[in-house]
């Protein structure tokens, strides 16, 4: 998998450019201990080998490019041969020009959506369809604290805005794609259903420290997993059961087992909805009853009544619209208060998320979450 990078004269100069080839040659010397091999960087000038880092002095002259090309594979394959650099770019641009062509959002704002849906297919594997939460592991919450996680992983949260995102402007085959990545990697027991996935579908996400790596702008521990992969978190049953719902209304073409395995899941949550779990902010420690967790699985069993209604799908129809009225009496008598205060019944009790955090939550969700907007109104203010 060759690497290409040039810069010229006009924004690199000769302290940068020690810097840039600095700073990659570190990486493949720290990368080799993965069982990859290197090949010398391609490069018109000499750079010898210092001390384990990779070190050159040279001039750039105006208007003057300068390739460097870093070549890596498996170390019992052969090495790749390197690219050639001024190719490579173009067919990048040519890529990703052709790529934004197809959008078809014409709304407002639509330099910003068109650069979110950049991101988005820039996280997708594409051999699997799988879309990552971040590229890079241990960016911090806070500089000095010690929340950083490794995001590297695909969440099924996040599934339905991704598939409404890439569907609405116009990525069908993204969006195609993103939901046979989820099939399959839900499949199986729905007790055994992840939060979060590797992106080839990987399971055991087991969480380390790398104690010896400073971190980000020195934010400690960096860390590799992530161990919320084994927590409950009972809202991404209803997210997961809104996707393929989503996906159906926009006419993808869904996988023929896609509905058994939605019953399955909805058969499972039947089973845990009234439990604690950790809620959307995944936090460590014991489970807690979350407001927003309960309002999801109304959702689920409210997509799974749509789906079956509309696709004329078999269903307990009957058993489903009594849990969703169910979830629905509980929210609203125990999870939301009229006198804008905590209730003491357990569900309140133990939701320790901050307001202003289940406010933008609810913005975010309330196209989902419908039949909760009188309610929740009373509850801005708690």
């Amino acid at each position: 998998m060759p690497v290409a990078f040039y810069q010229s004269s006009r924004s690199l100069d000769s302290d940068r450019a020690r810097s840039l080839v600095a700073a990659v040659a570190r990486r493949a010397w720290a990368q080799a201990y993965d069982s990859l091999r290197y090949q010398p960087l391609a490069r018109p000038v000499s750079i010898p080998l210092e001390d384990l880092t990779t070190v050159a002095d040279f001039e750039v002259g105006e208007g003057e490019t300068l390739p460097f090309v870093l070549t890596y594979g498996p170390s019992h394959l052969p090495v790749p041969e390197p690219i050639d650099p001024a190719q490579a770019l173009q067919d990048t641009e040519a890529f990703w020009t052709e790529w934004c062509s197809r959008c078809s959002y014409e709304g407002s704002h639509r330099d910003l959506v068109m650069r979110s849906l950049i991101t988005l297919k820039a996280l997708t594997y594409a051999p699997t369809g799988g879309i990552v939460a971040a590229p890079t592991t241990s960016l911090p919450e806070k500089l000095g604290g010690q929340r950083n996680w490794d995001y590297r992983y695909c969440w099924l949260r996040d599934a339905t805005f991704t598939l409404l995102a890439l569907m609405n402007s116009g990525y069908t085959e993204e969006a195609s794609a993103w939901h046979n990545w989820l099939l399959r990697a839900v499949a199986g027991a729905p007790a055994h259903m992840q939060i979060m996935y590797g992106i080839m579908g990987q399971r055991r996400l087991l969480e380390w420290e790398a104690g010896w790596l400073p971190g980000y702008e020195g934010a400690q521990p960096v860390r590799v997993g992530n161990a919320a992969h084994a927590q409950l978190q009972l809202d991404v049953y209803g997210e997961l059961i809104d996707a393929f719902h989503q996906s159906r209304v926009a006419e993808l073409e869904l996988d023929k087992g896609s509905w058994a395995v939605e019953c399955a899941v909805l058969e499972h949550l039947a089973e845990v909805w009234d439990q604690p779990d950790h809620g959307i902010w995944e936090r460590r420690g014991e489970g807690r009853h979350y407001v927003c967790s309960k309002v999801m699985t109304w959702v689920g069993f409210d997509r799974g009544i749509k789906s079956a209604e509309k696709f004329g799908f078999k269903a307990p129809l009957d058993r489903w619209r009594t849990l969703r009225d169910t979830i629905h009496r509980d929210v609203c008598e125990n999870g939301l208060t009229a006198n804008r205060t905590r209730s003491s019944n357990p569900m309140a009790r133990n939701c320790s998320t901050p307001a202003s955090c289940c406010c933008r939550w609810w913005d975010s969700c309330r196209p989902l979450t419908r039949a909760f907007s009188a309610p929740w109104l009373r509850s801005r203010s708690t």
